[in-house]
């Protein structure tokens, strides 16, 4: 029974979901580090970002040791490949985490009072869409009890719907930022607003990389 235990391998979704559990913790620093920002607290603003390097790190060391004790047999639960694209995508979400605070602490940007309100509600609609990603990473263990298939599939198959949906109400919270910066271009430096639409751009892609992550599990559930 052991031999035919290492045959299968070991489920790889433990690590998985762990390396999604270190992943949502940056992105919940996104929102005090956005707000200390525009409190202009720079000691804060140094301290969240040391965080999110800090916890980047970490993410990294699980996704490392993942890759490197991934099984390679024909027998593991989900397509090997499958497994990595998912791993890479929630990887790529804190590194954006770690992108979009490495920007303030390079070079400070300007934050107009006629934008705050507009940046938040963006930032606000990307960590939702990141949370609703970590919920369904939560739901990996019951997918696989049931082959993927029945009232859990169909479950989860609901949630990726609804981030597909939350992750197009992003995008209009993030045209409507970028819509505001445009009609205040004339006062500001040029180099803020190069900076400012890095910053959409960054910002986007954390709900971004989360809809990939949901849309890879549904392709895992199809299969």
């Amino acid at each position: 029974m052991e031999t035919i235990g290492m045959l299968f391998g070991k489920s790889p979704f433990g690590p998985l979901q762990e390396h999604m559990v270190v992943v949502k913790e940056c992105v919940d620093l996104i929102i005090p580090f956005f707000e200390s920002v525009i409190k202009k607290d720079k000691s804060s603003v140094q301290a969240i970002a040391e965080n999110i390097f800090s916890l980047e790190d970490k993410a990294d060391d699980i996704k490392n040791d993942l890759r490197d004790h991934l099984p390679r047999t024909l027998f593991m639960p989900v397509d090997r490949n499958n497994l990595l694209e998912i791993l890479d995508v929630q990887d790529s979400i804190a590194d954006t985490a770690q992108d979009i605070s490495t920007l303030f602490t390079l070079r400070p940007i300007a934050i107009p009072d006629g934008v705050i309100n507009d940046l938040r509600e963006f930032v606000d609609s990307s960590v939702k869409v990141c949370h609703m990603a970590a919920e369904i990473s939560v739901r990996f263990d019951k997918l696989l009890d049931s082959s993927f298939l029945g009232t859990e599939a169909e479950s989860v198959l609901g949630m990726i719907k609804e981030l597909n949906i939350l992750e197009r109400e992003n995008d209009k919270a993030g045209l409507k930022l970028a819509k505001q910066i445009f009609s205040i271009e004339k006062d500001l430096q040029p180099v803020d607003v190069f900076l400012w639409f890095k910053l959409n751009g960054l910002i986007g892609d954390l709900a971004d990389y989360a809809q990939k992550m949901a849309n890879r599990m549904r392709l895992v559930i199809a299969k």
